[in-house]
């Protein structure tokens, strides 16, 4: 079973199951985490099935703010400051979350005529130099404005469902300017304009930058590969180009070369 359920002994208690791998690495994150995030309660088992608290009432991020509404993108930072901070690195845990460089393989491995060559092959290059990054942080990996509830109990916003990286911080600031959906162009989004696109995520790599301290131009570059990624992950997942993460990539390269 890939999606949580209640325990109906404990109903402040969601169980979770799926792919052993991935619920051992998001476990794993999890345990790390020693703020911000959903508590572990128990497990991983040995077919990686592990308990964790039911967040209450369970509203998004994305349900709560307007997708252009700048609080909600101070919410997003000050939660990605409280998951990079004090966390519980157990090196035997650590050495077991993979390393940033194997975010690279659905773009590296894309060999579909829809993502323009020259920009996949500027993506990775950046990434060979973005993952060299030798801090060892763990990082949530998909923290986007779906992935992150209020819980009325801990009367705060809290991340659930963490990929599992580690490196670089400034990945966790990339993902929500990168994510389909968070973009706010609904639909098949080919051939959008991207100038839009870049202001907004211009506006909030600011703000992002100043609240995790990241450097802006490196955040910019993740931006610029995270959404490259995207595409490259729809392409392997459904067959299909969503258009707003590569406008934005696009506007982002053409920014930079002018």
């Amino acid at each position: 079973m890939n999606s949580p359920w209640i325990d109906l002994q404990d109903p402040l208690v969601v169980r979770k199951g799926g792919s052993p791998a991935s619920r051992f690495r998001e476990a794993r994150a999890l345990r790390a985490f020693s703020a911000g995030s959903v508590q572990l309660l128990q497990g991983p088992d040995d077919e990686g099935a592990f308990t964790m608290e039911r967040v209450i009432p369970g509203v998004t991020l994305a349900q709560r703010f307007s997708l252009f509404d700048d609080h909600a993108t101070v919410i997003m930072g000050e939660l990605i400051q409280r998951l990079h901070t004090s966390q519980r690195i157990v090196e035997s845990e650590v050495a077991q979350i993979p390393p940033l460089a194997g975010i690279a393989r659905p773009l590296a491995q894309c060999e579909d005529a829809r993502m323009p060559k020259s920009l996949q092959e500027r993506a990775l290059a950046i990434l060979t130099d973005l993952v060299a990054d030798e801090r060892q942080v763990i990082l949530h990996g998909d923290l986007h404005q779906g992935n992150v509830l209020w819980s009325d109990r801990r009367f705060e916003w809290v991340a659930i469902d963490p990929h599992g990286w580690r490196g670089d911080p400034c990945l966790d600031a990339a993902v929500p300017l990168c994510t389909p959906h968070m973009l706010g162009v609904g639909g098949d989004a080919r051939g959008c304009a991207g100038e839009p696109l870049l202001r907004t995520a211009e506006r909030r790599m600011t703000i992002l930058s100043e609240i995790i301290e990241c450097d802006p131009e490196r955040l910019r570059q993740w931006v610029f590969v995270g959404c490259l990624i995207a595409e490259a992950r729809m392409i392997e997942q459904h067959g299909l180009v969503h258009g707003a993460p590569l406008s934005l990539a696009e506007a982002l390269a053409q920014r930079r070369s002018a």
